[in-house]
C-alpha cells in the first residue's frame, strides 16, 4: 500500500521537501484524497489565518497549490480562495480582445505572481 505526503518547493528549479511548521502535514497519509485535505488545511493556516485584510493576504501569500480550477490559496471566510486576475488582460496582438477577465482564476503555473512563492503538492511515497 502506498502512502502520501504533503510537500513543497520554494521556487522553480528547487527540490521538493516536507512542509514546515504543521505536524499533521508532516505525517504520512493513507489516501491521496486525505492528503489533499491536509494540504488545503496547511495552505489555509499559512495564508489565511492571520490578522491581515483580504487585499494584504492576496499580496503577501506564502504558498499555493495548483488544482483543477487553478491556483488555490486556502479557505478564506469559509470559501475556497483562488488567486484571480486583478484587471482585464488583453492579448498580445492589438484588437485581439480580452484574454482574461478581472476576477478569472489564474491557472497558469508560470504566472508572474506565483514565481517566487512556495508550491505545495501531495506526492506518493514509494514503498518497497
Amino acid at each position: 500500500m502506498s502512502l502520501w505526503q504533503v510537500v513543497e518547493k520554494d521556487s522553480a528549479g528547487t527540490d521538493w521537501h516536507l512542509v514546515r511548521y504543521e505536524t499533521r502535514a508532516l505525517e504520512r497519509i493513507e489516501t491521496e484524497e486525505a492528503a489533499l485535505v491536509v494540504a488545503r488545511e496547511y495552505l489555509t493556516n499559512v495564508n489565511c489565518n492571520n490578522s491581515l485584510t483580504k487585499d494584504e493576504k492576496r499580496n503577501g501569500f506564502e504558498a499555493y497549490m495548483m488544482d483543477d480550477k487553478g491556483c488555490f490559496l486556502g479557505t478564506l471566510d469559509g470559501e475556497e480562495w483562488y488567486l484571480t486576475y486583478q484587471k482585464d488582460i488583453t492579448g498580445r496582438q492589438a484588437g485581439s480582445g480580452v484574454t482574461h477577465r478581472k476576477g478569472d482564476i489564474i491557472n497558469d503555473p508560470k504566472h508572474y505572481e506565483i514565481l517566487d512563492r512556495a508550491e505545495v503538492a501531495v506526492r506518493i511515497i514509494p514503498c518497497s
